[in-house]
């Protein structure tokens, strides 16, 4: 009789046990797929927000996404060129990269009926072609600044690294008022430009062997005499991570620099986005907040990522309160005071 009740007592557990793993799999993920993406136009390398909608870019296709959760997409007239390469937004305009040799200009509000072809030779007349290998994949090709001026790296006919920065009027269509050569002083031995991106009016740029900014009239300084990957801002400071797990801060704007050692490699490649106070680091699929300390010292708490765990993240927004992720397969949005929760270690 003790024999038969302490099976039928092992079978009672073992039943309760199955049915609480079993409601476990039944829980939602944190990462909700977004169902008004699909097929092609569910792939974006490139958005921005203006606090009334968010825009997306991606292979042939322009979104709209609005705070009611409605999408509008438009299938564009350029090429993704290289495949894979994030391209400005802004609220006045999209630049989108034609082919080796032309660009594409467009009102971003009106997306659907405006835009006009720029052939860079008839402004650039030892123009070659737009720069290939030396960028790393998904990195930014060119930048608008906080003035609306686009910086755009090239080849020469000699096939050296230039740039130029060209003033746009964001009339119908957008049109170019003006532009300007610059010419960093790259050695003999540089191979090229790796690196560009923007800071409030100024941008920087990075070679194979130096970092410079690079001011709104076409001026420019060197910062650091190693290249960077990485530009982020986080508590009124600008850090750019460096190749050999290094990085540089300022907290002046610009005007100065400070160096630091011992940053993660995966610092380079990764996504840095300040969200309120916080910071955030995003690597493939994973997420994670990071403390900065006043010696450099740093710190990570990994964050539940529960229902994109197998994706490619190519970037990360904060619209409507909720964050939104970019990927390879579709587009993923969570609550945001949803994605601040702790990644439960097994």
């Amino acid at each position: 009789m003790k024999v038969f009740i302490t099976f039928l007592s092992c079978l009672f557990l073992f039943s309760c046990e199955k049915e609480r793993i079993v409601e476990l799999k039944s829980q939602p993920p944190s990462w909700i797929n977004h169902k008004g993406f699909k097929f092609e136009s569910k792939i974006f390398f490139s958005n921005y927000t203006d606090g009334e909608n968010l825009y997306f870019y991606g292979p042939g296709f322009f979104s709209i996404l609005d705070k009611k959760k409605v999408v509008i997409s438009y299938l564009m007239s350029f090429t993704t060129y290289p495949y894979g390469k994030k391209i400005p937004i802004n609220s006045f305009v999209t630049v989108g990269l034609a082919s080796d040799a032309s660009i594409f200009l467009f009102q971003t509000l009106h997306m659907g009926r405006s835009g006009r072809s720029v052939e860079l030779k008839d402004y650039l007349k030892d123009f070659n072609s737009l720069p290939k290998s030396n960028f790393f994949d998904t990195r930014k090709t060119m930048v608008i600044n906080s003035r609306n001026q686009l910086l755009l790296p090239f080849k020469d006919g000699a096939y050296r690294d230039k740039l130029v920065l060209f003033d746009l009027d964001y009339s119908m269509p957008v049109q170019i008022i003006k532009f300007k050569l610059i010419d960093l002083p790259f050695s003999i031995s540089d191979r090229g430009i790796y690196f560009v991106d923007s800071i409030g009016e100024d941008f920087i740029v990075s070679s194979s062997s130096s970092t410079y900014k690079i001011k709104s009239d076409g001026t420019y300084s060197k910062i650091y005499n190693q290249p960077t990957f990485q530009l982020f801002t986080y508590k009124n400071k600008i850090y750019c991570v460096g190749f050999y797990k290094s990085m540089i801060v300022s907290s002046d704007g610009g005007l100065t620099w400070s160096e630091f050692k011992g940053v993660p490699l995966e610092w380079r490649s990764g996504i840095m986005m300040e969200m309120g106070d916080s910071l955030v680091f995003n690597s493939r699929s994973r997420f994670f907040t990071v403390r900065i300390k006043e010696t450099g010292d740093f710190s990570l708490r990994e964050l539940k990522n529960d229902g994109i765990e197998l994706e490619q993240v190519t970037t990360i927004t904060e619209f409507n309160d909720s964050i939104y992720a970019t990927t390879y397969s579709g587009v993923y949005y969570k609550s945001k005071k949803d994605f601040f929760t702790s990644q439960i270690k097994k």
